[in-house]
């Protein structure tokens, strides 16, 4: 079996934005990418966050696809872009599911840099039997991100989301058998639950910071 990470970095960012970085060329679709880039590109501890996000996946998966307007030049990873950067998850998903060649997938969003392999290891040894896809409890309920997904089913799924109208990962994971991770189980491996940690704000990148170097 092998497994494929898909990380998601498209998206607007539109609640993050400043901290001494450029805003785009002037136009609506240029600052919309310069948004997303930003948040990516920040510095968390001497490394991006993107980076940080794509060194937990590496650690689990056997090869590591980044979907969005981001790229780089990690050998290691496939860069793909986003066709339909503003349409939502889904569709980013849907892009790293035509390109992925493993059996399993494993999904996270760009920007939860703090995410810990082993909790994503977990996520990934969840896919038993009839189950489809495995996600996080985050004590008030499933969170949709990070996720992990038996490949075939989930670009079936995805499809007919898709052709439905429907934009959202959890719209997908109501069309697969999922299971949910209680806290406490998940919690012995990441007590101060970073792995849910996602930058969606300066306050956000501040809080992984400071999460950063107490450890």
């Amino acid at each position: 079996m092998t497994t494929t990470g898909i990380v998601l970095a498209g998206g607007r960012s539109s609640r993050f934005g400043g901290d001494g970085r450029p805003v785009g060329d002037g136009s609506p679709l240029g600052n919309l990418h310069s948004a997303a880039a930003s948040k990516l590109d920040a510095d968390l501890g001497g490394r991006t966050v993107l980076d940080r996000t794509v060194d937990a996946v590496t650690a689990v998966c056997d090869e590591v696809l980044v979907v969005g307007p981001a790229a780089g030049d990690r050998s290691e990873v496939r860069y793909l872009p986003d066709a339909a950067p503003f349409e939502g998850p889904l569709a980013g998903l849907a892009v790293g599911l035509d390109g992925a060649t493993g059996d399993v997938l494993l999904v996270v969003g760009g920007d939860m840099p703090l995410a810990g392999p082993e909790v994503l290891r977990l996520l990934v040894t969840r896919l038993e039997g009839p189950v489809t896809a495995a996600v996080l409890d985050d004590g008030a309920g499933p969170r949709p991100l990070p996720m992990a997904l038996r490949r075939d089913p989930a670009a079936a799924a995805a499809s007919d989301a898709m052709h439905a109208g429907e934009r959202s990962l959890r719209a997908l994971l109501g069309r697969l058998d999922t299971v949910v991770l209680p806290i406490a189980e998940w919690r012995e491996l990441d007590p101060a639950l970073d792995t849910l940690l996602d930058i969606d704000t300066p306050a956000d990148l501040e809080r992984a910071r400071a999460r950063l170097a107490a450890r």
